[in-house]
């Protein structure tokens, strides 16, 4: 565990059933509560309750050096006051390791399938901002294979590729905007060596190129990064690791952008029963525009975020978190920026090993130089029933 929260649910987890040597943890979830602006709309977004009914699996099984997985979910979600936004959620994965050492095998294929949020859930349209009218739903395939050598120093080789597909767009004036500007294939080789100078203290150089192609091929980007860090485990009490390096982005109509980047992630056991996880990264991506003649081209945007989570354990069927984060995107030719805060709370209530209560509440809220503020809050409580 990396902290508070993965060591509850880890000394709270069913035992599961044993089938033919597989470990097998199936879950049923019931939510209901209120959502105060569906769609993160700018302005006034539907509002409405909120009811969902989530039923997952997970099975795993080892044989000699192989380590098998499977798992699946489907969650459906009901807005009684905003029929248009129910929801489908589907995740399906496999994935499987070889560890030979010093060498290490491992590969996965997965389906998701639901709907996205986003800051700015719109697009522009002749200059001007218009928000969709409901969450934009995508259908993914990830394709992951890797390799990973250890023997004094650590390599690691990793590429994806994903099929991507998203759902045509209604904006709230009426216009349909096709989303082939982000339906295709995006994919990402990643190359990382590492040393460890002292037990929990490691160093590491890392290079990755992305490349996205699109069927509207404005949407088209290539980048490419390198970057350097250190991994970091003392004493159990403080762990994770942090980067900087430089990355370039290049869109089909000219668009450029680089600089600096950077990226963290780390966790601190304050005490025994409090941790702090504290995330950051600064990257940047391509956004498309488009005219009411359904003409694209794409910017460049920077995007800085950082979110703080602190979880306590005061008993030991109970887990309390508290959550704060900010995102700004900027974008660079415009001079625009987009800011976006997120205030969230919850606890979990282990009756018993089999059965749980789950609670939790978020606020969030942002302000933007192109359209209106946004402002949502959502308060949801529900059961867990797992074997």
């Amino acid at each position: 565990p990396n902290n508070v929260g993965e060591r509850f649910r880890e000394l709270n987890r069913p035992q599961g059933l044993l089938i033919e040597g597989w470990q097998v943890r199936p879950s049923l979830l019931l939510r209901g509560g209120y959502d105060d602006n569906i769609t993160l709309r700018r302005g006034d977004g539907p509002a409405s309750s909120e009811f969902a009914i989530r039923g997952a699996i997970d099975a795993d099984q080892g044989i000699g050096p192989y380590l098998l997985n499977l798992a699946g979910a489907v969650e459906q979600t009901w807005f009684p006051e905003s029929r248009d936004n129910d929801a489908t959620e589907v995740e399906a994965r496999a994935a499987a390791v070889f560890d030979g050492r010093p060498f290490k095998l491992h590969g996965s294929l997965a389906y998701l399938q639901g709907v996205e949020r986003a800051i700015d859930n719109g697009i522009f349209v002749d200059g001007v901002f218009a928000p969709y009218e409901k969450r934009p739903e995508f259908r993914r395939i990830p394709v992951e294979i890797g390799v990973d050598y250890t023997s004094g120093i650590e390599l690691k080789g990793t590429l994806q590729v994903t099929a991507v597909d998203y759902e045509t767009q209604t904006t709230v004036s009426g216009l349909s905007v096709p989303q082939n500007f982000r339906r295709g294939t995006e994919s990402e080789l990643r190359i990382r060596g590492s040393y460890e100078v002292y037990p929990g203290l490691s160093f590491f150089g890392e290079t990755a190129t992305t490349w996205g192609r699109y069927r509207d091929s404005q949407g088209d980007r290539d980048a490419w990064r390198v970057a350097t860090g250190s991994s970091f485990e003392f004493s159990r009490l403080l762990l994770g690791e942090a980067s900087a390096g430089f990355t370039q982005l290049s869109l089909p109509n000219g668009g450029e952008t680089s600089g600096f980047t950077y990226g963290a992630r780390i966790h601190w056991f304050a005490t025994e029963l409090v941790s702090l996880t504290l995330n950051a990264e600064r990257r940047f991506d391509g956004e498309v525009t488009t005219t009411a003649l359904g003409v694209t081209s794409a910017t460049p945007v920077t995007h800085e975020l950082i979110s703080l989570r602190a979880e306590w354990e005061p008993l030991r069927q109970l887990l309390l978190y508290a959550q704060a984060g900010y995102d700004q995107e900027q974008r660079d030719q415009l001079g625009q920026t987009n800011d976006f805060t997120s205030l969230g709370a919850g606890a979990t209530y282990a009756l018993t090993r089999t059965f749980s209560l789950v609670a939790d509440a978020s606020y969030e809220f942002g302000t933007s130089d192109f359209s209106n503020d946004v402002e949502r809050y959502r308060i949801a409580i529900g059961a867990i029933a797992a074997y």
